[in-house]
């Protein structure tokens, strides 16, 4: 079992967008964001990272402090997940700070959304008000593929105007990254 590093989770602006990065074992792992700004919180990639890391036989780590309901919420996951797959994992080894604040944001719901048949029965049958659509680009449409990106985009843009909701667009290089890629998703 390896010990899987986040380090140095950071925020900057560069023309309009909000990128959020950190070392992940060894690579740059970023988000980034022209419509909303982001934070560079090492819960974010730890979670980003979590499952790869528990299917790689490893456990993750971080310097920085992580919120403690956060940690909490990890290692009940972790029970789950592990169940499924018959695994024995440890939660990511990072201390703990206790100043979990609920923030006003947080009482708004917003839908990963692809476009694709699970999210839309999703985004239909939602019992509240979904107040926006997230699209992470570079998951299921590798960024390199700018003609689908684009259409998809064209799409998602088309589903939030009616629904009048705003789209979130984020952009990710999580599923090239070498750790990420490394675990058998199969």
């Amino acid at each position: 079992m390896a010990l899987i590093r986040v380090e140095k989770p950071q925020v900057r602006e560069r023309n309009g967008e909000w990128i959020v990065s950190a070392n992940v074992a060894g690579e740059e792992l970023w988000f980034s964001s022209p419509d909303r700004p982001l934070a560079a919180s090492p819960e974010a990639f730890l979670s980003a990272m979590l499952i790869a890391s528990q299917l790689n036989g490893d456990r993750l780590a971080s310097g920085a402090k992580v919120c403690s309901k956060w940690k909490r919420n990890v290692t009940k996951l972790l029970k789950v997940t592990d169940g499924w797959w018959k695994l024995k994992t440890n939660a990511p080894k990072a201390a703990a700070h206790g100043l979990y604040r609920r923030k006003r944001w947080f009482r708004k719901s917003a839908l990963f959304f692809t476009a694709g048949v699970d999210s839309f029965h999703t985004l239909l049958a939602y019992p509240k008000r979904v107040h926006a659509l997230i699209n992470v680009q570079g998951f299921d449409i590798p960024l390199e593929d700018e003609e689908r990106l684009a259409s998809a985009e064209h799409t998602l843009r088309e589903v939030a105007k009616a629904r009048r909701v705003p789209l979130i667009r984020v952009r990710t290089n999580l599923r090239s990254h070498p750790y990420f890629s490394k675990a058998n998703w199969e």
